[in-house]
Order: structure tokens, then C-alpha cells, then sequence
């Protein structure tokens, strides 16, 4: 039983999805248009959690939702974070902020009292690690960079020097506490403004929340519920929760438990993108055009693809998991005299 086809097993192309759920063979459109009703309904802002292990497909859906929701009857303000690509960044919220204003780019003078407020809380949030920037000053300035006696006495000197001026800083702080509130209350209300406007809700998909640093990984989530608590925006945290929330032990010292809570106070509802809810008849149409897309001949499918499902369900294997292991069986059962793939 020879297969003489080149294999030929194309990656998707997440960056030019032109149909939403083409060659969807885990059937998740379904799921996409119910996530859909159910966000248009909703009359607050909302977090919601989209739970999975990696490989399951997580980035794959929420893609083609994004696509989904931006062509819909009434389209839907889409914004599509990584945040594993971004966790370089000293504040998610500016990057949330940033993201945001982008929506309004057509208003101008919307987009410029949004600005202002951004800018505001902004000061609110800045880092005062006012040493690390006084010896990177020092070695700029003196080019000293070998760490030396004369670098290490020259930086606590300025620090001495500078003290007087950090406690003007905290007692100036002090003073403009009332201001940060203010602060922080004008953005949200100006936020409100800018999602009222929008026809649908203002959906922010946030992608690859685990692999974070865990600083970022619970900075963004706080900074979620802090500032971006809002009517008509909603989040989707696409995530492992049980790696999330191993992030926010990790960050705080709590047992599994409390760190369980904890990521519960921020997250109102979870979806679960589990392989348990996928019925093995979808399971099995899977394996099949995969194994299609791999230019084996039908027999060699037929043969096949009974033992592939019952060997993925027993073992759980995520959607990478399987074609992972079906391209070693292909590297197994390649023939090198003949040069043809073949089952014998």
C-alpha cells in the first residue's frame, strides 16, 4: 500500500485570514457565532477567559473569530494583542491605551482628549527607580562601565546628592494624590465616551497571556480591571489558566488554591476550548483531512484513521500533539530505496 504524492502540508496563514473558519475542521465556527451573540448582549464590560492547553488551537480560533466579528452585519472593533511579543513593555496599560486610541484614528479630536488622558494617568503609573537611572547616567556621562571602586563611590555619591530630591519627590506625590484620582477618573470616563460611539462592543483579544513574564502576565490583568473596566469593551484572555495561575503563585507566593481565587476576581467567565468537548465524529474528520493534506492515498486513510482517533482520545493529545505524531509516523514509514511513502 504505496502512497506516491509529495507531501504536502501547508501552516495556516493566521496574518491573511480572507474567509473566518475556512478548512475548520475541529468545528469551532459554531462556537465563534455564540461568543458573538453573547457579547453583543452584553450591557457592561466584561472579562472573559479563553481556556485551553497549549496546542489546542487557541490562537487559530481567536484569529478567525477577530475576522468573524470584523465582517459581520454590523462590524465590530477588533484589537489583537500578543502578549508574549509585548512583555517588554515597562506598563501594559499604555500598550492597552496605545491599542485603544488607534480604534479612534478617524476622530481626531476624540483621539486628542483621549491622548491627554492616557498621558495623565500615565505620570500616575511612571517608575521612580531613580537609581538604576543615576548609574546609568554615570556610566554614559564618565564612560566607566568596568565595575570599579571609583564607579561604585561615584554612584553613591550622587544618590546621596539625590536623596533630598526623591523625598521632595514623595512629599510632592503626597500632595497630588487627589489629582491621580482625578486623573484616573477623567480617563475612564473619557474610555466610556469612546466605546458608547462604537455600534458594537470593542472587543481586545489578548493571546499568549501564559508565556508572559509573570510581572507582565499579573500587571495586565490588574491593569484590565483597574482602567479598562468599561460598558461595551470586553476582553478575551486567551490562555492555559492552570499555567496562569501557576504564573500568579509564582509572582506572589500563594498554593494553588488562592492563587486560584485570586485570577477568579478578575475573570467573570471562563470557555473552555477543551479536546473533551469535541465529538470523536469531529475528531475524526480531523484526522482525515489531515492525513488528506498529507497526500495519503484513501486506503492508506481508511486503514488508518480509526486507530489514529482512538489512540489521540486515550492518550489526550492536543490538536499540535496529533500532527506532531503524524509527522513522525510519516518520517517511520517513508521508504528510502522506493523514495515513496508506503504503510508496509
Amino acid at each position: 500500500m504505496a502512497q506516491t504524492d509529495d507531501l504536502n502540508w501547508q501552516r495556516d496563514d493566521l496574518s491573511n485570514i480572507t474567509e473566518p473558519f475556512e478548512h475548520d475542521l475541529l468545528n469551532r465556527k459554531p462556537l465563534a457565532e455564540h461568543l458573538t451573540r453573547y457579547i453583543d448582549r452584553l450591557k457592561v464590560g466584561a472579562v472573559l477567559a479563553l481556556d485551553a492547553r497549549w496546542g489546542e488551537g487557541k490562537t487559530w480560533f481567536v484569529m478567525h473569530w477577530q475576522k468573524h466579528l470584523e465582517q459581520t452585519t454590523a462590524p465590530h472593533k477588533v484589537i489583537y494583542i500578543n502578549a508574549f511579543a509585548q512583555d517588554h513593555i515597562d506598563d501594559p496599560f499604555l500598550l492597552i491605551a496605545a491599542e485603544l486610541r488607534a480604534v479612534i484614528a478617524h476622530d481626531v479630536p476624540a483621539q486628542k482628549k483621549f491622548t491627554q488622558k492616557i498621558m495623565a494617568v500615565g505620570k500616575v503609573l511612571a517608575p521612580t527607580a531613580y537609581k538604576a537611572a543615576v548609574s546609568t547616567s554615570v556610566k554614559w556621562i564618565t564612560g566607566i562601565n568596568d565595575g570599579s571602586d571609583k564607579l561604585e563611590k561615584l554612584q553613591e555619591q550622587l544618590i546621596d546628592a539625590t536623596s533630598e530630591q526623591v523625598g521632595l519627590w514623595v512629599e510632592n506625590q503626597i500632595k497630588e494624590h487627589e489629582n491621580n484620582k482625578n486623573a484616573i477618573t477623567e480617563f475612564k470616563a473619557t474610555l466610556k465616551e469612546v466605546a458608547q460611539v462604537q455600534n458594537k462592543p470593542i472587543v481586545i483579544i489578548v493571546d499568549e497571556l501564559d508565556r508572559c513574564n509573570p510581572l507582565f502576565s499579573v500587571r495586565l490583568i490588574e491593569r484590565i480591571k483597574h482602567f479598562f473596566d468599561i460598558p461595551n469593551i470586553v476582553f478575551v484572555l486567551v490562555t492555559d489558566k492552570k499555567q496562569l495561575q501557576s504564573t500568579i503563585c509564582h509572582q506572589f507566593g500563594y498554593n494553588t488554591e488562592t492563587g486560584k481565587r485570586y485570577l477568579e476576581k478578575f475573570i467573570d467567565v471562563t470557555i473552555e476550548l477543551s479536546p473533551d468537548l469535541i465529538s470523536k465524529d469531529v475528531y475524526l474528520h480531523f484526522v482525515t483531512e489531515t492525513l488528506k493534506a498529507m497526500n495519503f492515498s484513501q486506503d492508506a486513510i481508511t486503514a488508518l484513521k480509526i486507530d489514529i482517533v482512538v489512540y489521540a482520545l486515550a492518550m489526550k493529545l492536543s490538536i499540535r500533539e496529533i500532527k506532531s505524531k503524524l509527522h513522525r509516523f510519516i518520517l517511520y514509514y517513508f521508504d528510502k530505496n522506493t523514495e515513496k511513502w508506503s504503510l508496509s
